[in-house]
């Protein structure tokens, strides 16, 4: 029966060559009147009040079999709705967040699309498909020899601060998916100062290499050769919100250091600590109030970016620490961030 009301609703919504795509609000509209149009199914489909941002996207995919017009009902690409799981509600309070560059380019046979960016203040997702030539097939025996750009840059100014900070701009990139010859990827950015909303940035891209490990040395082989560059306009809302500590915190014995502040925002927490060099010894903890938790550990890698600079006056320096969610977190499920003795309450 569900079966044949599905069938039904797509010859309802799905355009024929000689019709324009029908309008997203009535697609919804649609979509909702028919699944709780019969009571039992109303009570099967609808034990949530909200369909989450990922399936209703799913059930127009599955009616018209027009991804793009689905992700666009959101102004998220589906790769993104899949990868950070956000309800609805998340995807309209990050509206001033997500941008949808179109930009692309190509060399030597080689063709990159910026798909979709999601940035707060201190990070930027960069989302993008490679296209490559014909002749090249991505494996996962590639994937396994650090399949990876020798170059992958991306330039996007950040505010000038007081504090002594060095301005910090890491990235790191993950391969999502691959076929054949093209393959998607996710970048992220990060910055220790805020990034200058409505400015023009870059991303550069050369040469995509792997490696081979022999006893004496590694290897870079090119797998394909270019020199991509790719910008576009950017911007963003900074819905960070900001706790200003400035107390002693005990981190490491006898070592004299002050919790200055901690940013939050749904998408990172950013520390700031000065003082003695603590790098090692300083593993923040955040509690979610679903009592869960996670430990920062102090390394760089996709989610996390520590990077402490010393000021020579004084023997003592700056560590900020940056963590990335692989999630879409409200500030409100987060029940305290504890660095060192002190236990934050995050209101």
């Amino acid at each position: 029966m569900m079966n044949n009301r599905l069938k039904k609703l797509q010859n309802e919504l799905g355009p024929t060559f000689d019709q324009p795509v029908p309008k997203i609000k009535n697609i919804i509209k649609t979509v909702n009147e028919r699944i709780n149009a019969d009571s039992e199914e109303k009570r099967v489909y609808t034990k949530k009040k909200i369909f989450s941002a990922a399936l209703v996207a799913a059930v127009i995919i599955s009616l018209t079999g027009l991804t793009v017009l689905a992700s666009s009902i959101f102004n998220w690409h589906e790769i993104l709705i899949e990868y950070f799981r956000p309800t609805e509600q998340q995807i309209e309070e990050l509206e001033g967040n997500v941008n949808i560059p179109q930009a692309t380019g190509s060399d030597n046979g080689v063709t990159v699309n910026v798909l979709q960016t999601l940035t707060d203040s201190h990070g930027i997702y960069v989302l993008y498909e490679v296209l490559l030539p014909e002749n090249i097939t991505i494996t996962q025996d590639l994937i396994g020899k650090d399949l990876q750009w020798s170059i992958d840059m991306l330039s996007i100014g950040e505010e000038e601060s007081d504090a002594p900070l060095t301005v910090l701009g890491a990235s790191s990139s993950k391969i999502l998916s691959y076929d054949k010859n093209k393959m998607t990827i996710l970048m992220n950015h990060t910055a220790n100062r805020k990034y200058i909303k409505n400015q023009h940035i870059k991303l550069s891209l050369k040469d995509l290499c792997y490696y081979v490990h022999t006893e004496d040395a590694i290897l870079e082989n090119i797998l394909a050769p270019c020199n991509i560059e790719l910008s576009w306009d950017f911007d963003y809302t900074d819905n960070s919100t900001l706790y200003n500590i400035n107390k002693p915190v005990q981190i490491v014995q006898n070592a004299e250091t002050t919790l200055e502040k901690i940013e939050i925002s749904p998408l990172s927490v950013w520390i700031t600590i000065k003082g003695d060099d603590v790098v090692s010894a300083t593993k923040p903890i955040i509690k979610f109030k679903d009592q869960s938790s996670l430990q920062i550990e102090p390394t760089n890698d996709f989610n996390t970016t520590y990077n402490y600079v010393g000021i020579a006056e004084n023997d003592s320096g700056v560590l900020t620490i940056g963590y990335c969610f692989d999630a879409i977190y409200d500030i409100s499920d987060i029940e305290s961030i504890t660095v060192g003795n002190l236990i934050i309450p995050i209101d």
